[in-house]
């Protein structure tokens, strides 16, 4: 995931110079990406498990600086 300025920069504030990585376990999938007004970002998605092959909701919540 990455977050970009209003100029279409990368925001090198966020994450490791503008992009970062979570991994929940498994083979994980983004579904939905929501910004919201003061600029934290929602992802949403699906994780399966590798070991019992069951999904699961991924949620993660980013704040930035």
């Amino acid at each position: 995931m990455a977050r970009l300025n209003s100029d279409g920069n990368l925001d090198v504030n966020f994450g490791t110079g503008g992009a970062l990585t979570t991994q929940f376990t498994g083979n994980d999938q983004v579904l939905v990406v929501v910004v919201q007004p003061d600029g934290k970002i929602i992802a949403n998605g699906q994780m399966r498990c590798a070991s019992t092959g069951l999904e699961d909701l991924a949620l993660a919540r980013y704040f930035g600086e």
